[in-house]
């Protein structure tokens, strides 16, 4: 919730600090400052909501939804990790929303072009999948992975 007042008051250094260090390596400080540039929007709009928490060891998932009276629901999912005594985002569905065109953007030579060629969406989806497996997610204890069956011979 705190991120959600940070971003609608366009405050990049608390926005960037919420997030895990080594998110924020991945993805640069500038690319996540500018995501929450193009976001704040949507963040002044909706007022958010906890519908879902889950806490295992040092993990935690977050569902939120966004309400605006007229307007469609927004539901974004936050994973986070204990660092010390501070939870910190390791990933989230919102920013990884924006990646694709926040790269774009920046990294298209015709500035304001909002229609961005397919090279430099490549380049944001291919950032918003690195983020998305940089934390991966852990089978819960108790829980087995399949067997993995191994064909027969020819």
């Amino acid at each position: 919730m705190r991120l959600w007042f940070w971003g609608q008051w366009g405050s990049a250094p608390n926005v960037i600090g919420s997030y895990h260090p080594t998110t924020v390596r991945l993805l640069g400080s500038v690319n996540i400052g500018r995501a929450y540039v193009t976001l704040r929007d949507t963040l002044l709009t909706y007022r958010p909501r906890v519908v879902g928490r889950h806490r295992s060891g040092i993990s935690a998932f977050v569902a939120v939804q966004g309400e605006a009276a007229g307007l469609k629901s927004v539901r974004v999912g936050y994973d986070l990790r204990l660092v010390g005594s501070t939870w910190l985002i390791a990933h989230d569905t919102l920013l990884e929303g924006a990646l694709p065109d926040v790269i774009a953007a920046a990294s298209d030579p015709v500035a304001g072009r909002t229609n961005h060629p397919a090279v430099y969406l490549k380049r944001g989806k291919d950032l918003a999948d690195r983020f998305r497996a940089l934390f991966p997610q852990r089978p819960s204890p108790g829980t087995r992975r399949p067997a993995v069956r191994k064909k027969a011979g020819p």
